[in-house]
């Protein structure tokens, strides 16, 4: 009897601290997407395309260098390098400047590439996020359901304890035997025994919740009750699923341009200014300037561009077969949830008609039970069955909620 007593101050004392704080779907939702490192890099990557931008645009502007070489290649004995192309002695210091000009198209295309890369990245955010709340909305709903099942067994045990209190004055009043008294005891010792199992489960799974979000704490908490409501969907093709389809094809149609754009003529102009001379003697007279322009026009590379085309062309045939096929699954996936929404909630409603029975039958079999006219082996039965609709109560809305959960991530926008 100390034993039970002592069990049950701890699991006062246990539900004392899980309901001294309490967290909302949101909180861990919100850690999450805090702590994700994988969104920390792609925010990275978002802030590297921004400097992908800076580069270009320094690229544009002129370009300056400094050359210098002095150089002296002897003859001796008539043997040595031909003067005519040595020039004996070389001594040249030059002050250079370049930059490449008409070429706004070509830029057009590497900024348009850099401007692709920026929205895979923030649409891999988005789908980022969205598995995140995903998984860790479907760990939340698990660890609630445990909560809710130790809610409804406390319930229960409080029942069976009011009840054998009841119980051990009609044993000694010789309308029950014993044996009636045992039976009940019993049955309390199994339903704190399932409590300390369910505890261990909640707290197992409250553990996995914090993993999942990077949350490092290890204190008890109670959930507070989900609301989880079935977002509308306005367009699919702007789902960020359909949409990375979408940013791949362009991305394939900006690089076979950046291919073209290598067959277009590319001018430069530059400029140097210095001293350049092949003798010492009057060096200082040597000083000058030079200016021009370079003008490339590609003509054959060995059908090179002929092939990368062909190449991201067919890129572009894969990407479409697998954008078609996630189309095709998409829609059985959808169609499959709510078929299975359907089902359930009918399911529920028959659950919850033999719920309201099973309640019914407890209280009549709770008052025939003070008045001495049903065997307590009949009104276990009813506890045990009630126990079992309950918890096929309590499971049914977890997977309805889970079920919304999967549909919402694939309407998210």
């Amino acid at each position: 009897m100390l034993k039970r007593i002592l069990l049950l101050v701890a699991i006062l004392l246990l539900f004392q601290r899980l309901s001294a704080q309490k967290q909302s779907l949101d909180y861990y939702i919100d850690r999450a997407i805090q702590n994700s490192p994988l969104l920390r890099d792609y925010q990275n990557q978002l802030s590297s395309s921004a400097v992908d931008s800076m580069l270009i645009r320094a690229s544009q502007k002129f370009q300056t260098d400094v050359t210098s070489q002095i150089s002296y290649a002897p003859v001796i004995s008539d043997w040595g390098y031909d003067e005519a192309l040595s020039n004996g002695v070389n001594i040249i210091g030059q002050f250079g400047v370049k930059q490449e000009i008409m070429n706004k198209s070509v830029l057009d295309t590497k900024f348009k590439g850099i401007n692709i890369k920026k929205q895979s990245v923030t649409n891999s955010i988005k789908i980022s996020i969205n598995d995140l709340k995903k998984s860790i909305t479907t760990q939340y709903l698990t660890t609630y359901g445990d909560f809710n099942d130790i809610e409804f067994t406390r319930g229960q045990l409080k029942i069976i304890n009011d009840q054998l209190a009841l119980l051990k004055h009609l044993v000694q009043n010789g309308v029950y035997k014993q044996s009636d008294y045992l039976s009940l005891l019993a049955e309390a010792e199994a339903q704190e025994t399932a409590i300390t199992q369910l505890m261990g489960q909640y707290s197992t799974d409250l553990q996995s919740l914090n993993q999942l979000c990077g949350i490092n704490d290890n204190k008890e908490v109670e959930l507070a009750t989900p609301v989880i409501s079935e977002i509308k969907l306005e367009n699919f093709n702007q789902s960020p699923l359909f949409m990375q389809f979408k940013i791949d094809s362009i991305r394939i149609e900006n690089e076979k341009q950046l291919i073209a754009d290598q067959v277009k003529p590319k001018i430069n102009w530059y400029a140097d200014a210095g001293m350049m001379s092949s003798t010492i003697t009057n060096i200082y007279k040597h000083f000058g300037v030079n200016a021009g322009i370079n003008l490339t026009v590609p003509i054959y590379d060995g059908g090179q561009r002929k092939l990368e085309i062909q190449k991201l062309t067919l890129s572009e045939n894969t990407r479409s077969s697998y954008q078609n096929y996630f189309k095709s699954q998409y829609q059985q996936h959808v169609f499959q949830i709510y078929n299975d929404l359907s089902n359930l909630t009918r399911v529920v409603d028959q659950i919850k008609k033999q719920l309201a029975t099973s309640k019914e039958l407890i209280d009549i079999s709770r008052i025939q039970l003070s008045n001495g006219t049903i065997p307590v082996t009949e009104y276990l039965n009813a506890l045990r069955n009630h126990s079992v609709i309950n918890r096929m109560i309590n499971q049914s809305e977890i997977k309805r909620l889970v079920l919304i959960n999967e549909l919402n991530y694939l309407k998210q926008q």
